[in-house]
């Protein structure tokens, strides 16, 4: 899409939270309509499925939401061509791939097998939108025209693949913003480097990350001076943003996204809780708290009541407060701890979930990793056979990983298990475990 579309996108958005609650709420309930009679006519999946409830496309027009079934992950992927509304085709590896242009997020594999999720052109350029009305929607620090094109530091795990790394590398390149990247596989060293003189008035990354170049900051090691800090990809704890906030001077902005929808809804410094963007997705929750979402601006994937494995407190479509979209108190996500060791300069330095999620080693069904002091860990790992290329392969991704980190100091033992730790509140296997303090 051209600077123009991209324009008449932001102006719309804008428009929209300056609307009623009650305005959004009804133009959200005909958006997730018309994303129904889409999904029948242009899917193979959602016609069968409906079906099978004895839902007739008669009914879509008049329909409850909650009356339709949900959707998971699995559904998705046992159907995954059937869900696509372009043609698909079958790359070398097995993966489905589209005939025509589009862009391919997946999942990081934390709570299973990635998964490929496909967005348009027109998608993308919607969330990117969405970004600059999220910038300027409230808060201390107003970002003006002399502040553009943008300046941003990333600090995260940025793969290929993940939606950070394709909205900055695609997204912010087209409107020639200037960005580094600080990733979370490379020594804290690495990212002082980087960061040299470079004056950001942006900052975005996983909080995990951001709280490591707050300590460099504290340290007098970068000196950095943003307008906005925006963090996503895990929780952020009230007084990890209230650190941000006064650390930088900056406003504070917690997005949500997922790959499922990458635009979901924001927290702030400026207000308590999180708003949904209605105009972005139609939102509900289940009687035990689910996020269930339609995402009303990709219908090249369409995804109807699509259940996540969030939960979430507080959901309310009241519309009162700062903004007139649905709101909740708060996220009841993920936040898998990060592991602190010593490295070969005998300073402290870390491996990010993110990182040791990529271990990928075909008859690996599962791992988890288990650190039991500053320069050692366990990887408990659940695999198809007793192959010894398995473990090989196993040890040479993680020596890559441990020397790509200048980590060569850190032992750790490969032990074969049937079955791996789970968290006891949640019921959920955690990817890491710290066992005893790293002593950082």
């Amino acid at each position: 899409m051209s600077l123009i579309d991209f324009s008449l996108q932001c102006g719309r958005l804008w428009k929209n939270a300056g609307k009623s609650a009650d305005q959004i709420q009804t133009e959200s309930i005909a958006a997730f309509r018309r994303m129904l009679e889409h999904a029948w006519k242009n899917t193979r999946f959602y016609p069968a499925f409906w079906g099978r409830s004895g839902i007739c496309y008669e009914d879509l027009r008049v329909i409850e939401p909650g009356d339709i079934p949900c959707i998971t992950k699995e559904d998705v992927r046992k159907n995954y061509a059937d869900f696509s509304t372009v043609s698909l085709r079958k790359d070398r590896t097995g993966e489905w791939i589209p005939k025509k242009k589009a862009a391919v997020i997946h999942s990081s594999g934390s709570t299973g097998i990635p998964l490929q999720f496909l967005y348009s052109r027109r998608a993308m350029t919607m969330v990117e939108a969405n970004f600059v009305r999220l910038s300027n929607l409230g808060g201390k620090k107003r970002v003006g025209w002399r502040d553009l094109p943008i300046r941003n530091i990333h600090a995260a795990s940025v793969g290929e693949g993940y939606a950070s790394a394709l909205l900055l590398t695609d997204g912010l390149s087209r409107y020639h913003a200037k960005c580094i990247v600080l990733n979370a596989s490379e020594p804290l060293a690495e990212w002082v480097e980087k960061t040299g003189d470079f004056c950001p008035n942006f900052l975005s990354g996983y909080p995990s990350c951001l709280a490591m170049l707050l300590d460099l900051q504290k340290e007098g090691k970068i000196d950095l001076h943003p307008l906005k800090v925006i963090t996503g990809g895990e929780p952020l704890k009230e007084d990890l943003k209230m650190e941000f906030e006064k650390c930088f001077d900056a406003d504070v902005i917690d997005y949500y996204g997922c790959c499922e929808s990458l635009m979901v809804g924001a927290g702030s410094s400026w207000y308590q809780g999180m708003y949904l963007f209605d105009d972005m997705n139609y939102a509900e929750v289940d009687d035990k708290g689910h996020l269930i979402l339609t995402p009303l601006y990709n219908p090249l994937f369409p995804l109807i009541r699509y259940r996540l494995d969030d939960l979430v407190e507080g959901f309310s479509r009241t519309g009162r407060g700062e903004l007139p979209f649905t709101h909740i108190d708060r996220i009841l996500g993920r936040d898998e701890d990060i592991l602190w060791f010593r490295n070969e300069d005998g300073n402290p330095d870390f491996l990010h979930p993110l990182v040791l999620d990529d271990l990928n080693v075909k008859g690996l069904t599962s791992y988890q990793f288990i650190q039991k002091n500053d320069e050692l860990f366990y990887v408990d790992c659940i695999m198809e056979s007793s192959d010894p290329a398995i473990e090989g392969e196993i040890r040479r991704q993680l020596d890559e990983m441990l020397r790509h980190k200048k980590m060569q100091n850190v032992h750790y033992e490969i032990i074969h298990r049937s079955r791996l730790q789970r968290n006891p509140k949640s019921g959920k296997i955690p990817l890491t475990i710290r066992q005893k303090e790293s002593g950082r």
